[in-house]
């Protein structure tokens, strides 16, 4: 019986390699269905572990004909296994059969998005959940899967009680967070549209290892599909939940096919990921991933003979549909609010500026770019409260000018509450004319916020994609509150890094924030869409953070609050780029110029010292609370955090617990550095110091590295600005090259015309005195 299996098999696979008639395989497999039939027509005590086998293995010769499956023997394994109750964890051969239906038992319930008719107590008491074996580890994540789609396929509208999806949720997230650590890639590069690779590199140790994260993957995606949704939601939620939810399937999608493609030995894994291609292929919505995932099915048909030509005709014709869909919302789009074609072409390699594109686009009226160009905010501040202009009117045509910044050109975004804030605007104009006073300050004026800052009922995600499942938050933070209470309008929240802990704002929820000014250059972080949207007059103000430089990298205007000298030497580690060399030797001549006195002080070692403390301190979380967040999506890490700060030589401390006795003498040495910076200002009898703030001006992507000169100022607690002046100029910039090891490398070509900035940094608690120093 089952060597009549095989053989079908065996030459169902060769026929279709061949391209030749598959008589022979009906042959084979008529004789082996005589002989399970015969073997069925007995009692049932008579099944053992050769009919499941043997059923098993024409399980997969039916799944050869993918287009025809009627998956006759996927019901019949489905049968024994039931029947055979002891069959998933009798051990040896029939175990081992069992788990493999179990796999295509979840193939066809993933096509079909039914549930699995399994008795999953079978499995439960396999020995694969008390063996540590990378082949049991597997297992077990395969099992989790199978109950995801047992559960969700059944309930009402594939949405499970929150609850039992908790549970569910809990049990996929523990497993991954338990998994070996063998099971991190040896090699991993993440996918790139813009370099034309639609899929990553994961390169892994094991063939076990590869189908396990497979499955995580998929049960990733199960969890996705059938999270509960808000009852709450308004249209445009609904949608933006959608939309959410299908670009985090295409996330978890394209790993699993890059596993696929990584490790060619494990031909197994190629079959989920074409299965689930065949399911969620509708949510890639980029060329370059329909592409790659043609190509990928080719490769599958033409290297194991199994058919997925009618998989392509079908992705084929759902990405024409989608492509219909999208041509008939741009056909909405009324003809003057359009971009005239020419001013789109942006990208992470293209090195377009787009700060002109508003006023070229000619979509806005001739008073919006008085009201979001001419004025800034004190202008709009005097403005709004001398009832000259409205907030309403301010607000609306901030709102209207942003789908412009985000959508076609930076994606500065995260959320936007446009119905919110003018009806905000509408309250405080009305205020206003009834009062003849402001409620505050800041009465009447739109902010955008970084996306850290809570607002209640908006999402906060920063940067997490596992944290797109929570609900919109319960609370506003307390400094939102304060602006609120100021009269401030929140409308926007802005993109940031994942973790809030890189210099370039890129994550996989949202994507990468693009300089507007080059759209190869990093926007900075991790406050990188406040600067990208407020460069582009999106906004005339913006609240962010600032732990090492979060504000001042990539603000060319801001501000560090805490809770004229020169610094004209540097830190010999990180080489001033010649482009802010010149700024700074040009700020400083023209400081003398006017008559200011510039003391130069030597400042390195404070430097070397309080970067080594300040990642030392960054390290004091044992849990390792960030990566467990990542973890939980089985996001990957983004290549600029990886980069960075937590993988820099600066770091090699790892997390490790910290004991009470380590904290202490963690403050202490920061104590030290104080006093020493406190004595160096005191003698030198200063009023601020002017400096850097970064080794370079914006960089291209993902290679940010260290930023030495802003953590300083954290670390010891003193206000520091940024002010602008000048750009990097290549012919003006070459009299300061110096042979040096820049880091990151100098190229100046790639940096041509990007904005130069110096810091400018008071003394503790001397805020209003250093705000004083940088009036014009």
């Amino acid at each position: 019986m089952v060597l009549q299996a095989i053989l079908a098999l065996s030459a169902r696979h060769d026929a279709i390699l061949a391209n030749d008639s598959d008589w022979e395989a009906s042959a084979y497999h008529g004789q082996c269905l005589q002989l399970l039939i015969a073997a069925l027509d007995q009692a049932e005590t008579s099944c053992d572990e050769n009919m499941l086998i043997a059923v098993v293995i024409l399980r997969i010769y039916e799944e050869l004909e993918t287009n025809t499956d009627q998956q006759f023997h996927l019901l019949g394994s489905n049968r024994l296994v039931n029947l055979m109750a002891r069959s998933a964890s009798a051990g040896g051969v029939a175990e081992a059969v069992s788990w493999q239906f179990l796999r295509q038992a979840i193939y066809a319930s993933v096509v079909q998005y039914q549930p699995l008719q399994l008795d999953m107590h079978n499995y439960e008491r396999s020995s694969m959940f008390h063996r540590h074996d990378d082949g049991a580890c597997a297992n077990r994540i395969i099992y989790h899967c199978a109950r995801i789609l047992q559960v969700c396929c059944d309930a009402p509208g594939n949405i499970v009680e929150e609850e039992t999806w908790r549970q569910i949720s809990d049990s996929v997230n523990e497993w991954n967070q338990t998994k070996s650590t063998t099971w991190q890639p040896i090699r991993y590069q993440a996918s790139s549209v813009a370099a034309g690779r639609p899929f990553p590199e994961v390169w892994m140790i094991s063939p076990p290892a590869v189908i396990g994260m497979q499955y995580y993957h998929s049960a990733c995606i199960f969890l996705t599909l059938s999270e509960t949704p808000s009852h709450n939601m308004s249209d445009y939620e609904r949608a933006r939940s959608r939309r959410v939810k299908e670009k985090t399937i295409a996330d978890h999608l394209v790993m699993v096919i890059g596993l696929s493609l990584s490790n060619e030995s494990v031909e197994n894994a190629y079959f989920m990921a074409c299965h689930l291609l065949h399911r969620f292929g509708y949510c890639l919505r980029n060329v370059v991933e329909h592409e790659g995932s043609l190509k990928f099915l080719a490769r599958v048909e033409n290297m194991l003979g199994w058919r997925t030509s009618w998989i392509m005709r079908e992705l084929e014709h759902q990405w024409a549909e989608l492509a219909e869909k999208q041509l008939e919302d741009a056909a909405k789009i009324p003809t003057e609010w359009r971009i005239p074609e020419g001013l789109t072409d942006l990208s992470e390699t293209s090195g377009t500026s787009v700060l002109d594109v508003p006023r070229q686009s000619e979509i806005l009226s001739a008073r919006q770019p008085e009201i979001t160009e001419k004025y800034d905010a004190t202008d709009l501040l005097g403005k709004i409260h001398r009832q000259e202009l409205s907030a309403h009117e301010v607000t609306n045509h901030f709102a209207f000018a942003l789908p412009l910044h985000n959508k076609w050109y930076t994606r500065c975004l995260t959320e936007t509450f446009f119905e919110r804030a003018l009806q905000r605007a509408k309250d405080l104009d009305e205020k206003l004319s009834k009062t003849g006073t402001p409620v505050g300050p800041l009465h009447g004026l739109p902010i955008n916020l970084k996306d850290c800052f809570n607002i209640k009922g908006i999402p906060s995600t920063i940067g997490f994609a596992s944290f797109i499942k929570n609900r919109p938050v319960s609370y506003t933070s307390p400094a939102v509150r304060v602006l609120l209470n100021l009269g401030a309008i929140p409308y926007v929240k802005t993109n940031v890094p994942q973790t809030m802990m890189a210099a370039d704002s890129h994550n996989y929820v949202f994507g990468r924030t693009l300089n507007p000014h080059r759209s190869n250059l990093s926007a900075g972080g991790s406050t990188g869409g406040e600067g990208a949207l407020i460069s582009m007059r999106g906004s005339v103000l913006g609240v962010g953070t600032d732990n090492v430089g979060s504000i001042r990298i990539p603000a060319i205007s801001g501000i560090k609050a805490c809770a004229g000298p020169l610094a004209t030497s540097q830190d010999t580690n990180f080489p001033l780029h010649p482009p802010v060399l010149r700024t700074l030797t040009s700020a400083t001549e023209k400081l003398q110029a006017a008559g200011i006195e510039i003391i130069p002080l030597h400042i390195p070692p404070l430097i070397r010292d309080a970067c080594t403390l300040a990642f030392r301190m960054f390290s004091m979380d044992p849990a390792r609370t960030p990566f467990k967040h990542i973890a939980a999506s089985g996001e990957p890490v983004i290549p600029a955090l990886a980069s960075t700060s937590l993988h820099h030589r600066y770091m090699p401390y790892g997390y490790a617990p910290l004991t009470l006795e380590g904290l202490y003498d963690l403050n202490e040495e920061r104590n030290l550095i104080k006093e020493a910076l406190r004595n160096l200002i005191a003698r030198a009898e200063v009023d601020a110091i002017i400096m850097p703030s970064y080794q370079g001006t914006a960089q291209p992507y993902d290679v940010f590295g260290f930023v030495p000169y802003t953590v300083l100022w954290n670390l010891v607690d003193y206000p520091s600005c940024i002010i602008p002046h000048d750009k990097a100029n290549k012919a003006a910039d070459q009299a300061f090259i110096r042979s040096v090891d820049y880091k990151p490398p100098y190229v100046a070509d790639h940096i041509e015309g990007a904005p130069c900035s110096v810091q400018l940094v008071g003394r503790n608690m001397h805020d209003e005195e250093l705000m004083k120093v940088v009036e014009p």
